[in-house]
């Protein structure tokens, strides 16, 4: 039987060993669960942070039934999710609970990102996103109330990706953000310099004159324009310096 990959975090992954596949329901947040884990039986609900979020997060890509070893950091620890009951499916939800939900979890979130236990902020902002994301068989109107509650949440995501030095994750959350809102300055922010830290320059310019014209008076906006103008060039001049070494 395959792993099953939780986090491909280079600096902390976690997977799951297989060792008997589940025939029940997928795990949900805020589903009661009996989990068995190192023989210990327990009955929790999922997403309210009783365990070690790295057990938290194999929990959420397991189904019931399903056991296996939770490998993190140095530690294997075996997880049997024997019983699954009244899991909450978002898409059954109706707006208005979607969205309440996607919030009370972007709330809990924030507290983490707050304390800087960034690992648990990124479960909950994740949790969020799968209330906020669910747009079948929505109006325009409903989808766009979805959107707004998404972009704080994608944000924050960014923001911790940059944190983490994970540009590439950074950029995907701001881009989320900007299809719906173009303007929005802190995905566009983060994006700029997370764009510059992977030395896409051109895709970072555009960026920076698109800060320029939504506000051309920010107090802030001259100094970032240095900062990432400076860097920039001295990137351009290091990759014109190597490839003229190609040819010498």
């Amino acid at each position: 039987m395959d792993d099953i990959i939780v986090s491909n975090d280079r600096k902390s992954p976690i997977t799951i060993k297989v060792i008997e596949q589940g025939t029940g329901v997928a795990a949900e947040y805020d589903a009661t669960a009996t989990v068995v884990i190192d023989g210990k039986e327990m009955d929790i609900r999922l997403g309210t942070d009783n365990l070690d979020i790295e057990i938290e997060q194999c929990l959420q890509k397991m189904n019931a039934g399903m056991k296996g070893l939770c490998c993190y950091s140095d530690k294997e620890v075996e997880v049997f999710l024997k019983t699954l009951k009244n899991p909450i499916k978002p898409y059954d939800l109706d707006i208005d609970d979607k969205l309440s939900t996607a919030e009370a979890h972007r709330l809990v979130g924030n507290e983490f990102f707050k304390s800087k236990e960034y690992q648990k902020a990124i479960s909950r902002y994740q949790c969020a996103l799968k209330y906020s994301a669910v747009k079948y068989g929505l109006g325009p109107r409903e989808q766009e109330q979805l959107a707004e509650a998404s972009a704080p949440i994608q944000n924050n995501l960014a923001a911790i990706a940059m944190i983490q030095n994970r540009y590439h994750d950074c950029i995907e959350h701001t881009t989320d953000v900007l299809r719906s809102q173009p303007e929005n300055v802190k995905a566009l922010t983060r994006r700029l310099k997370a764009l510059t830290s992977v030395h896409e320059y051109d895709r970072a310019r555009g960026d920076l004159q698109k800060l320029t014209d939504i506000d051309p008076q920010n107090p802030d906006l001259a100094n970032l324009k240095y900062q990432i103008e400076a860097t920039i060039a001295k990137g351009e001049r290091s990759n014109k310096k190597a490839f003229s070494k190609m040819f010498q």
